[in-house]
């Protein structure tokens, strides 16, 4: 995704796994040597709200089974702002209940709610949305008016 395509260079010692988190034994096998996972991976949109909560939900929970197998105890969560607690889509809500999974666990986690990400590459966001509309001197407004960003 687009926080991993970003980040991953910066991380030049680390090693890196990216693959499909709905497979636990590839995760198990992958993470052996690990010492501490940074979970970035999560369905954000589409048609179908089960893949999302599929791809969220089960995706953490194997993340955390591979982490026990591998006694790997410290992880990195990346969540949504959206996940406080107010829900207009299935990945708010999945995230909301993936935060959830990640805590009920003993591996020591950080949580990190991102909000409006914007850099090289990022496209059919709000702030890439609002650029374009500013370089074309109107920016349309659509939705049910319930909306917000933090």
């Amino acid at each position: 995704g687009f926080v991993g395509r970003n980040l991953t260079p910066k991380l030049k010692d680390w090693v890196g796994y990216s693959g499909d988190i709905l497979d636990k034994n590839k995760l198990v096998k992958e993470m052996k040597g690990c010492d501490i996972v940074i979970h970035l991976a999560g369905k954000f949109n589409g048609p179908d709200s089960n893949l999302i909560y599929t791809t969220n939900l089960v995706g953490a929970a194997n993340v955390i089974q591979a982490m026990h197998e591998n006694n790997v105890s410290k992880m990195v969560f990346t969540s949504s702002v959206g996940a406080e607690g107010r829900f207009y889509n299935a990945y708010d809500d999945s995230k909301f209940i993936a935060e959830k999974i990640v805590r009920d666990n003993t591996i020591d986690t950080t949580i990190l709610r991102l909000s409006n990400l914007y850099g090289k590459d990022q496209k059919d966001k709000l702030i890439t949305f609002l650029l374009d509309g500013f370089k074309k001197g109107q920016v349309e407004v659509t939705g049910d008016g319930l909306q917000t960003r933090y």
